[in-house]
C-alpha cells in the first residue's frame, strides 16, 4: 500500500498546487450505516441529503475522498456492503497531465492490490440467471 500512498500524497500537492478554488465543487453523500443496510436493501432510499462544497474546503474534501479506501471500525459502524460515493469536480489551471497520470497510478496501484488479494474477476463478476424467461436470440 506504500505506493498508492505516495502517489495520494503526490496527487495532494498537485492539486493544492493548481486547483482553482472558486470552480471546485464537492457534494457530501452521508455514508450508509451498518445498521441501515438491510432497510435499504428492501426498501431502497426514501432522500438522499446532500451538501455542497466549493473553494479550498471542497478541494480539502476531494483529497479525503481520494484517501477513503478502507472501512475502520467506528461507532456508530459504516457499512462495508455499500460504496461510498464522493461526486464533485476540479478544475485545475496547471500540470493537468501531471494529475491525469498520478491518478492513472493511483487506479493501476489498486486494481494491482484487488488482484492480489482476491481470485481474479471476482470484483468485476456479475449475477448471472439461470433459467432466463426470455433467452437472447443468437
Amino acid at each position: 500500500m506504500s505506493n498508492i500512498e505516495a502517489f495520494l500524497k503526490e496527487l495532494e500537492e498537485l492539486l493544492l498546487d493548481s486547483a482553482c478554488p472558486a470552480s471546485t465543487y464537492y457534494y457530501a453523500i452521508e455514508p450508509v450505516l451498518k445498521e441501515q443496510e438491510e432497510e435499504l436493501i428492501e426498501h431502497g432510499y426514501s432522500s438522499i441529503n446532500v451538501d455542497m462544497f466549493t473553494g479550498q474546503e471542497a478541494i480539502l474534501k476531494i483529497i479525503d475522498a481520494y484517501k477513503d479506501m478502507y472501512v475502520f471500525d467506528e461507532t456508530p459502524q459504516k457499512s462495508r456492503r455499500f460504496v461510498q460515493k464522493h461526486p464533485g469536480f476540479v478544475v485545475a489551471t496547471k500540470n493537468k497531465q501531471e494529475i491525469i497520470a498520478c491518478i492513472e497510478k493511483i487506479n493501476n496501484e489498486k486494481k494491482a492490490f484487488r488482484a492480489a488479494v482476491g481470485p481474479a474477476g471476482a470484483f468485476e463478476r456479475k449475477p448471472t440467471v439461470l433459467n432466463p424467461v426470455a433467452p437472447s436470440k443468437p
